[in-house]
């Protein structure tokens, strides 16, 4: 580890810029440098978390993270540079919007109804609705137009999570859903629920009884469920 005086005297290199979310380069305060198949040469403010800061990029980049410092606002200066805020997608929100508790929400062709709801989270029975239902005898009991609600399964959010992937969903729906353009779907369908903007980053696990599928956006490169490194070359 060493202390750059300078900035201005180091080369960047684009593809490491490219790596690096712009997202996670303002929320750490780092600037990417330089890249190899392994490892990813970063640099942090002098007064920064370096153990934190290390292991999330670990983590999330899927990369050995090598650390050189400098004065913060020199390094604020110089991602500001890299990653200009007029290029920048709108802010995203705080919080969840108000959201009507006895309301229907659209998923895919499938209806969400809220069961649970809090500052962060909303959990929602997810199903059809018809103007019937069959009794275990077999006789059929019609009430009126959408007033029977056959509940599949349930779907969770949870906005906004202290990680890069702000919107988390968990559901659990019929097996035809579980495939990745009815997720993506599925996702867009959440978003506009929420009232969140098309660019925020999500991550989704989604079950059913006999399959599974788990997606985040945006990924730069492989992200797995535990942390992992390449094995040391011989």
């Amino acid at each position: 580890m060493a202390y750059i005086a300078d900035l201005s005297h180091i080369t960047i290199d684009p593809a490491a810029i490219e790596l690096m979310p712009k997202s996670m380069a303002r929320e750490l305060t780092v600037l990417a440098v330089s890249m190899n198949d392994k490892t990813l040469h970063v640099i942090l403010p002098t007064d920064a978390d370096q153990p934190l800061a290390s292991g999330k990029l670990e983590f999330i980049l899927n990369r050995k993270i090598e650390i050189d410092t400098t004065d913060r606002k020199q390094l604020e200066a110089a991602i500001e540079d890299y990653y200009p805020r007029e290029l920048d997608d709108p802010p995203l929100p705080d919080s969840l919007p108000e959201l009507d508790l006895k309301g229907e929400f659209r998923f895919l062709d499938l209806t969400g109804e809220i069961s649970c709801l809090t500052s962060s989270s909303v959990s929602f029975s997810v199903g059809r609705k018809s103007d019937s239902f069959e009794q275990e005898n077999g006789e059929r009991i019609v009430l009126g137009n959408g007033r029977v609600f056959h509940e599949f399964g349930w779907l969770d959010a949870h906005y906004p999570c202290q990680q890069f992937h702000k919107l988390m969903i968990r559901c659990v729906l019929p097996d035809d859903y579980i495939q990745f353009d009815s997720i993506c779907d599925l996702v867009t369908c959440v978003k506009t629920a929420l009232q969140l903007p098309d660019h925020v980053p999500w991550s989704i696990s989604a079950y059913s009884s006999s399959n599974s599928l788990s997606m985040v956006h945006p990924q730069n490169t492989f992200i797995c469920d535990t942390k992992w490194l390449p094995p040391e070359s011989d």
